[in-house]
């Protein structure tokens, strides 16, 4: 997953800032973010658990400021993910219904301000983990013990195990599920309205295919995220419940749920590019068109050599 999640979001970043495809402005912005920030999970959330489960070395136990930073890292990436799609798909739920108004006030100036605007806002929300998480020494057994990466205090402990989660999937899940998935029947209401339009008037039907070719792929997105990203949050909504009392059969249950669901959300974060290519027609021919271009120059260089 970290090898074709780093080629696949690379190939994106290549592809959608090309001049050549046809793409909204400020959309593109939004999806070079995303292949950015998809890179930034793989490598904070999914290759730290390789080399802990592999190996045996956790990142954030090499020293305290790693610690704190790591955590909160990991937290900003998740929900920067998460609300880049809910933009995007804001945005298209307007150029859909109005277009002229909307494209009007889209540019690359608005798109920075907005990410910038929502990457400052999740980074403020998770910011709590920076003091609430660290390396704590404990007496116990009448022995000095060094706790590393853990709750600075009871306090917190009892916030973050029985709030945190909770708020988590709300932040995380629950306001992005609701603003996506209403935003992609408003989309599909509208698309679905043109289509009838298109087979009135003919000659609008091939502007409506190459209008619609974005919104097809910003709806496979929309919902590859929704069923990833779902069952993480529930698990963690709801372990502290399933775990209350349970046997060594249940819990071996859950560390193999939780393996399932870690692996499921890491997913949405490595297979976009196979998603652009299946559902963008105008990906499918720059990735071939730039393909063309780069074997056209190795032989090329070949035949010279």
């Amino acid at each position: 997953m970290l090898i074709l999640g780093t080629i696949g979001n690379v190939f994106s970043i290549l592809i959608l800032t090309r001049k050549s495809l046809r793409i909204q402005a400020t959309t593109a912005v939004y999806l070079v973010a995303l292949s950015l920030n998809d890179l930034a999970v793989l490598y904070t959330g999914l290759f730290r658990n390789w080399i802990w489960i592999t190996f045996g070395i956790d990142f954030r136990h090499f020293s305290e400021p790693g610690c704190k930073v790591h955590m909160w890292m990991t937290y900003n990436t998740l929900d920067v993910s998460a609300w880049i799609l809910v933009v995007v798909t804001l945005e298209r739920v307007g150029l859909v219904w109005h277009p002229q108004k909307i494209k009007f006030r889209c540019n690359k100036n608005t798109a920075v301000i907005v990410l910038l605007s929502v990457i400052g806002s999740i980074m403020l929300v998770n910011s709590h983990v920076l003091y609430g998480i660290g390396n704590v020494v404990k007496e116990e057994n009448n022995q000095t013990v060094l706790r590393l990466c853990t709750f600075e205090n009871e306090t917190y402990q009892r916030f973050y195990m029985q709030m945190w989660h909770w708020i988590d999937l709300v932040k995380f899940n629950a306001i992005p599920f609701l603003i996506i998935f209403f935003g992609n029947i408003c989309i599909i209401a509208k698309v679905y309205k043109r289509k009838l339009n298109a087979k009135v008037l003919p000659l609008g039907t091939q502007h409506f295919s190459k209008a619609n070719s974005l919104t097809i792929t910003l709806i496979v997105l929309n919902t590859t995220f929704l069923i990833s990203s779902t069952p993480i949050s529930i698990y963690l909504a709801l372990y502290d419940t399933w775990s209350l009392n349970a046997t060594n059969h249940t819990n071996a249950r859950l560390v193999l749920a939780w393996a399932i669901v870690n692996l499921l959300m890491y997913a949405n974060n490595t297979i976009n590019f196979f998603l652009y290519c299946f559902s963008g027609r105008n990906f499918r021919q720059e990735v071939k068109r730039l393909f063309r271009i780069r074997w056209g120059q190795f032989d090329i260089t070949s035949s010279q050599t």
